[in-house]
């Protein structure tokens, strides 16, 4: 039995990425209720942590930690939006959005490059839901569905992605200067066997007098 989600028991500790993951599925399908006027008494985001809970049994947010993580995800997308839009080579490194290509998914058109959001701060297009995601009616017309495995933080990738690159171009390098040197060694020896053939030669020479 899963309890009150919104007692402060259920309030504190980390998020887990396939919590993160399910929450902007999930936003992002009650989209168009997010954006009618509320009626009194009626708390959306309660509705999304009740829906976290049913698809993750050890699930333990409430309401408001749910809205307060939306909103530092989709604030740090922007950022990263206006980022990238700046002048200047590789600022993919500096990203700081953990999930930054999910959010591009759902808000490509609500953001535009330079990270500026078309209305509502929160607002994200009808999409459909990750497999496993709790049965409800907001997912029964997906026609498509969206694997955590395909969005792997972003900022760390960047990241690790430019220290590969560092390291191959230094392997480069190291390889280009052993070869100058394997080089240098080949001609040197090649002189050496020469000097000795012209040496064997004039002895040869001198014995058949």
């Amino acid at each position: 039995m899963i309890g009150n989600i919104n007692d402060k028991h259920f309030r504190g500790g980390a998020w887990k990425d396939d919590w993160v993951v399910s929450l902007i599925h999930l936003r992002g399908s009650m989209d168009e209720e997010f954006l009618k006027p509320q009626k009194p008494g009626i708390d959306m985001w309660s509705r999304v942590s009740s829906q976290l809970a049913e698809a993750h049994e050890d699930f333990d947010k409430n309401s408001e930690s749910c809205r307060k993580k939306w909103q530092r995800i989709y604030k740090s997308f922007k950022d990263d939006k206006a980022l990238l839009a700046a002048p200047g080579n590789g600022n993919e490194k500096y990203l700081t959005c953990k999930w930054f290509d999910l959010v591009e998914h759902y808000m490509h058109n609500h953001v535009d490059r330079n990270g500026n959001a078309f209305g509502m701060d929160d607002q994200l297009p009808l999409l459909p839901a990750p497999v496993g995601m709790v049965a409800d009616p907001h997912f029964a017309n997906a026609v498509g569905t969206e694997s955590s495995d395909q969005y792997r933080p972003n900022a760390k990738r960047a990241r690790k992605d430019q220290k590969v690159k560092e390291s191959l171009s230094q392997m480069v390098e190291t390889w280009r200067e052993s070869l100058e040197v394997l080089r240098d060694s080949e001609v040197k020896r090649v002189e050496i066997l020469q000097t000795l053939s012209n040496t064997m030669a004039g002895l040869l020479d001198v014995l058949r007098k």
